[in-house]
């Protein structure tokens, strides 16, 4: 997933490209696990906290800020 998910922090990316790297990470779970059903996926995504993209780009953004506003509080 860290080799995937690589440049996601610093490409815009579109909702196409979104869902492709979605898609990539059923698909990984699907060919690892050996599962039947996209609902199989969703639930072995879930419990091994697996989030899509979207989650990820997320939560990358709100570490970017909180150590940048960090960082200009102690650099004032």
């Amino acid at each position: 997933m860290p080799a995937l998910l690589y440049a996601v922090e610093v490409l815009p990316l579109t909702k196409t490209d979104v869902a492709r790297l979605d898609h990539a990470l059923d698909r990984a779970v699907f060919r690892i696990v050996g599962c039947s059903s996209s609902a199989d996926i969703i639930y072995i995504r879930e419990a091994v906290d697996i989030s899509g993209v979207t989650g990820y780009i997320w939560h990358a953004a709100r570490n970017f800020q909180s150590r940048y506003f960090t960082w200009c509080i102690l650099n004032l």
